[in-house]
């Protein structure tokens, strides 16, 4: 189940937590979908490994749902 930006924006971090990973990483992105973030930066801020959010956003990149790019040095 996906969340919306106001959902994101009005739930409490342990409520957050509870949410499946891809979840947590859509919900970053709707919230913040006028910047862009860096992998580590997503993990930090949903306090989620830094691995399972490229994963989300390898598998939404290869849907053509999210634009990512690789950098040097991370």
């Amino acid at each position: 189940m996906s969340i919306d930006r106001n959902t994101f924006e009005n739930t409490s971090e342990e409520e957050l937590t509870a949410l499946s990973v891809p979840d947590q990483v859509l919900g970053f992105l709707a919230a913040y979908d006028d910047r862009e973030a860096k992998s580590h930066e997503i993990a930090s801020q949903i306090s989620v490994d830094e691995g399972a959010v490229g994963t989300e956003l390898l598998g939404l990149k290869n849907r053509d749902l999210s634009n990512i790019r690789r950098l040097s040095g991370r």
